[in-house]
């Protein structure tokens, strides 16, 4: 083996831990045509879905509500979606491309998660430009997924680093950003 191909040795005097290749994007029509059927599918569950979280039902770890404002009509909107957790930091997204929900959080720049962490339910969100983070977040999306979506989001890496859009999120300081309304149990303000 080449020494210099060897990883550094980091200050501790352990071996470093080799950085992952980059995830090769490739876009597909196939794969945007089964997410496109399976998303349609999660709308018609909504209700069940919904249902399941609330009587506490083992299957769906990591499914929270996220809540935000229309970015047109102001309008309360709520979606559920995977918290994805990585290196102690947040993550949200959708392996199709940019969705509606998407679009309001980054136009009002925060969104509420149901239910909230110990930093409270108010968060800013941050959009991934493609690199080293994103692509570690699509890795970890398709191993914190509940079966069977964790085995779609693996199959399906390369177009998920196409197209998908995922958004970092952080504690919402109130003193660095415009203070946001605040959204009921009911969604309304």
């Amino acid at each position: 083996m080449d020494p210099s191909a060897a990883p550094a040795a980091d200050v501790a005097g352990l071996p470093a831990v080799a950085t992952p290749p980059p995830l090769l994007p490739r876009r597909s029509a196939v794969w945007n045509l089964i997410w496109r059927i399976l998303y349609r599918l999660i709308r018609l569950l909504d209700p069940l879905l919904r249902s399941w979280l609330a009587n506490g039902l083992p299957g769906l770890e990591g499914v929270v509500e996220l809540r935000f404002l229309g970015r047109r009509t102001g309008r309360s909107r709520r979606v559920l979606a995977t918290l994805l957790s990585h290196e102690g930091r947040w993550y949200v997204g959708h392996p199709n491309g940019t969705t509606s929900w998407q679009r309001n959080i980054e136009a009002a720049g925060w969104v509420d998660v149901e239910p909230s962490g110990a930093d409270g339910p108010r968060f800013a969100v941050t959009r991934l430009e493609p690199g080293p983070e994103r692509d570690a977040v699509i890795r970890v999306a398709a191993v914190q997924q509940f079966f069977p979506a964790n085995v779609v989001y693996r199959a399906s890496q390369r177009h998920i680093a196409a197209a998908g859009v995922y958004h970092r999120l952080e504690p919402h300081l109130a003193e660095q950003r415009p203070a946001a309304p605040t959204l009921n149990s009911e969604g309304a303000r």
